[in-house]
């Protein structure tokens, strides 16, 4: 079996499982409260989702195996970077919505270091990727790495939209978690001060 990690699967597992887990309760597989996701079901969930992963982009891309072969090598090779770009954002994004959200008066020498941070974080986007296309020229053709950079893009979009929904309250008040998308749920509300 073909082994294909794209680096955004790693970013998507933690948004991908409690998904999942919302999915399963809905079909009434429920789990008591408190109890999470097995490892070994998660990391099945994991290994069905790369599986299928790789078929998506083979198709859509147009991959030869040889060439699957070799887009993983250069995955695996830029997975630690991605992944720790993925982290700083998220952990400057979170930092600037606290800051600007939670304090009456933000400092303002903090939201320009937090600015500045995401500005850096998207200038070194844009190396890795550039990096990563050249990589990626020794073996693709131009119309597949515009292809596969449109896959990974849609990926990431798709990853930010599931990680800023916000929680939600089914009718009976329980917390349910991330509401999925296309599912009616009541948001929660600060309390009153």
């Amino acid at each position: 079996m073909r082994r294909f990690v794209l680096v955004c699967l790693l970013a998507t597992s933690a948004v991908a499982m409690p998904h999942a887990l919302t999915a399963q309760r809905a079909r009434g597989n429920r789990l008591p409260p408190g109890e999470r996701m097995r490892p070994q079901e998660r990391a099945q969930l994991e290994q069905r989702f790369r599986e299928r992963l790789a078929v998506v982009v083979q198709q859509q891309v147009g991959l030869n195996d040889e060439q699957m072969r070799r887009l993983s090598e250069v995955n695996q090779r830029y997975e630690t970077k991605r992944l720790e770009l993925v982290r700083r954002e998220r952990e400057t994004r979170i930092a600037m919505r606290r800051e600007l959200m939670e304090n009456a008066s933000p400092n303002e020498d903090r939201v320009a270091q937090l600015l500045q941070e995401s500005t850096r974080i998207q200038r070194e986007r844009l190396d890795l990727v550039e990096a990563e296309q050249a990589d990626l020229g020794k073996f693709l053709t131009p119309s597949q790495r515009a292809r596969y950079l449109g896959i990974q893009e849609q990926m990431r979009r798709r990853i930010e939209e599931l990680r800023d929904r916000p929680p939600f309250v089914d009718e009976q008040g329980r917390g349910a978690g991330r509401r999925p998308a296309g599912t009616p749920g009541i948001r929660r509300r600060p309390p009153p001060n």
